[in-house]
C-alpha cells in the first residue's frame, strides 16, 4: 500500500515523523488561567518585532493571526498562515491597516472549542502543538509565534490577544499598542461561526 503513494509525499511524511521524534518534549501548562495567552514557540526572542535591530519601536506592527483547532494542521492552514494581507479596496482609505504588510504571525488555538468536542481518536494537545510548531517552522518569512489559550469564542480570543499584546508592550517597551494592528485570517469553514 505504501508503494502506491507518490515519492514526494513519502519523503514529507518521513521528514515530519523524524522532526516530531527530534523535537524536545513540550512544556504545556496543565491548566491555563482564564484570559491568559501562553506562547509555546517564538521564532525569535523579540517577537512580534523582527530579530534584526533596524526596526524602530515606533514602526507599525501588523500581526496576522490564524485561529484554528489545527486538528491536524494541513496544507490549507499553511497557505492561510503564509498569506499576504488582502488588497485594499478602492473605497478604503490608503492608511487602512489591511494595506499594511504583515510584520509578524501568530498561530493560535484554544484548548477548549465552542463547537468541537475532542474524540478519543484525536491527537493529544501535545501532539497537535508539536505539529503546529512544525507548521510554524515552515513559515520563515516573518517572526512567528504559537499561542494557546482557554477561550472558545472568536470575540473572547481577540480580547485575550489584545490584552496580551498590551502586556508585552508595557513590559518590554518594544512597541506601542497604538502602532500594533492585528488581522485574524480564517478559512471558509470558520465563516459559518459568524452567522
Amino acid at each position: 500500500m505504501f508503494n502506491d503513494i507518490p515519492c514526494q509525499f513519502k519523503v514529507d511524511v518521513i521528514h515530519i515523523i523524524d522532526s516530531l521524534r527530534a523535537m524536545p518534549t513540550l512544556s504545556i501548562p496543565t491548566s491555563l488561567p482564564p484570559g491568559a495567552l501562553y506562547l509555546t514557540y517564538k521564532s525569535c526572542s523579540t517577537w512580534p518585532l523582527p530579530s534584526h535591530t533596524g526596526t524602530s519601536s515606533d514602526s507599525p506592527v501588523h500581526i496576522s493571526i490564524l485561529d484554528s483547532s489545527f486538528n491536524p494542521p494541513t496544507l490549507a492552514h499553511l497557505a492561510i498562515a503564509s498569506s499576504d494581507p488582502p488588497p485594499s479596496s478602492p473605497s478604503s482609505s490608503s492608511s487602512s491597516s489591511s494595506s499594511l504588510p504583515y510584520t509578524a504571525r501568530l498561530l493560535l488555538f484554544s484548548i477548549r472549542n465552542v463547537d468541537k468536542k475532542p474524540q478519543p481518536s484525536d491527537p493529544s494537545l501535545e501532539q497537535r502543538l508539536s505539529m503546529v510548531h512544525l507548521l510554524a517552522q515552515r513559515i520563515p518569512d516573518l517572526p512567528i509565534a504559537v499561542g494557546i489559550l482557554d477561550e472558545p469564542t472568536f470575540a473572547g480570543k481577540s480580547h485575550v490577544v489584545h490584552n496580551f499584546l498590551k502586556t508585552i508592550s508595557t513590559s518590554t517597551s518594544s512597541t506601542s499598542t497604538e502602532t500594533t494592528t492585528t488581522t485574524t485570517t480564517i478559512g471558509d469553514r470558520n465563516i459559518l461561526h459568524f452567522r
